[in-house]
């Protein structure tokens, strides 16, 4: 596992700093890291840990985990990946029926447990497994640890970039071997789900066909993309000819960033910083 992002504000120092808290987004073959002041406004450093064959294992994990910005931080919030995951409108929500909420979709393994996750801006709650190994590893080896479901965490974020004027917008957040499409109509979810994918081929069908299948007119649609998938901006040259406008996403415009994390590629890093908007 490589370290391959490393970026530190001028201003920020373990031995002088401030109390601060720690933000892990942590993926298959990659863990991303961030510092942020507690008031969760600004980023300080931003971390990429990247595993080039197979995934990320326990004891490369921990080692982040052990790593000083992390160790010493008064709080961790890690935002963990689940494919099997739900949307419950909290007026429906029973925290006793959380299991069965999912059951009625998954069949979730014995190993895992079910969590439920405020998701304030669409008046709902994400349900999600995560397995019962990872939770014990997470909270014994984090400080005063909070987990998240990260694909959840982006509605929140989404929510700060939808113009107030415009009906059909939607999201694709494009990993390996994934893509998670969340579609709005007028700030209203519609869509929020998964497909796999094997290129970026498979990608664009899916997405295409799901505009399909909802009735959106593609002359009224616009996309914004993220992701770290090497074909991310080819996906987007195909979209621009298939839709009314598409291009990388935007910054979250309630974080401050220090001028060398602002000169990173937001795409890659905005599902770590939208963990900053549900802690």
């Amino acid at each position: 596992m490589k370290n391959i992002t490393s970026i530190n504000s001028k201003r920020f120092s373990l031995k002088n700093s401030k109390p601060y808290d720690s933000f892990i987004w942590l993926g298959k073959n990659f863990i991303q890291l961030a510092v942020t002041n507690t008031e969760h406004s600004k980023v300080e450093v931003v971390k990429t840990f990247e595993k080039e064959n197979g995934q990320i294992n326990k004891t490369e994990a921990v080692s982040v985990f052990n790593d000083s910005l992390v160790s010493k931080a008064s709080r961790c919030f890690i935002g963990i990946e689940s494919a099997e995951f739900t949307l419950i409108p909290n007026t429906l929500f029973d925290e006793k029926n959380k299991e069965d909420y999912l059951k009625t979709i998954y069949t979730i393994d014995a190993d895992k447990k079910v969590r439920g996750q405020k998701v304030i801006p669409i008046k709902a709650t994400s349900v999600f497994s995560i397995k019962t190994g990872t939770e014990t590893l997470l909270t014994s080896s984090l400080n005063k640890s909070t987990i998240l479901h990260a694909p959840s965490a982006l509605l929140v974020a989404y929510q700060q970039l939808i113009p107030p004027n415009k009906r059909y917008i939607s999201f694709v957040r494009l990993q390996e071997n994934e893509m998670l499409l969340s579609i709005f109509d007028t700030k209203k979810l519609m869509l929020h789900t998964t497909f796999p994918i094997e290129s970026f081929d498979d990608s664009l069908y899916y997405y295409l066909n799901a505009l399909n299948q909802l009735g959106i007119d593609r002359n009224e649609m616009s996309a914004n993309l993220l992701g770290n998938h090497k074909d991310l901006e080819i996906l987007l040259d195909k979209l621009l000819s298939n839709i009314e406008s598409c291009k990388l996403i935007n910054r979250l415009p309630t974080l401050q960033y220090d001028d060398a994390v602002f000169s990173q590629p937001t795409h890659h890093f905005f599902n770590l910083f939208s963990l900053m908007l549900c802690a």
